[in-house]
């Protein structure tokens, strides 16, 4: 008896979510309105925070968060890649830089749309997660279109979308999140400018 319940307690997951565990995003459609800077898979890009709860309703009728729990989530298009939240850090002084005229003329489009809008950020991807890099050979870096997260203790998957690239204007590309019982998904969608 000692042995089993030693064995029990050692177990940490993930699980499986029950049968009618559910998902809910609270994004369910991105419209990128200017592509003329993510056209080719550089490392330069729009980032998006996004998040997927998995819940489940108890006996009492409550939706209860559920927690350790295995969600899939990836992309439809092969230029805009799934990030965990680790892989995202926000950098101040790119700002700075970008206010004092200082930077290499290859960051100028990125600093006049930085400028553009006091509500933009600046993102740098960790070195793992640098996706445009090209080895000697020409091959592509590592592009991750697909996740396998596990929820925290509020039922959450937080994850970045980084749209390096598109398939160009006036299309739509799916972000899909899924668990054995249930599937959502976001919508992509791009517009040219102009256009109504």
């Amino acid at each position: 008896m000692v042995l089993l319940f030693g064995l029990v307690a050692c177990s940490s997951g993930p699980y499986d979510p029950p049968y009618t565990a559910t998902l809910s995003t609270p994004v369910t459609s991105i419209t990128l309105t200017s592509t003329g800077g993510i056209t080719a898979e550089d490392g330069f890009g729009l980032v998006f925070f996004d998040q997927v709860t998995v819940i489940n309703e108890d006996r009492f009728g409550r939706d209860l968060p559920l927690e350790n729990v295995v969600v899939d989530i990836s992309s439809g298009w092969g230029g805009t890649y799934i990030l965990p939240e680790r892989a995202v850090k926000s950098v101040d002084d790119f700002r700075e830089d970008c206010e004092a005229g200082e930077g290499d003329e290859e960051y100028r489009d990125l600093c006049d749309a930085l400028l553009n809008d006091p509500d933009n950020d600046y993102y740098e991807l960790s070195a793992e997660y640098t996706a445009a890099e090209e080895d000697d050979e020409g091959n592509a870096g590592f592009r991750p279109n697909y996740l396998r997260g596990t929820t925290n203790n509020q039922g959450v998957v937080e994850f970045y979308l980084f749209v390096d690239s598109t398939p160009g204007a006036d299309t739509d590309f799916g972000v899909s999140m899924s668990i054995p019982s249930d599937y959502t998904s976001m919508i992509v969608s791009t517009v040219a400018l102009g256009e109504k």
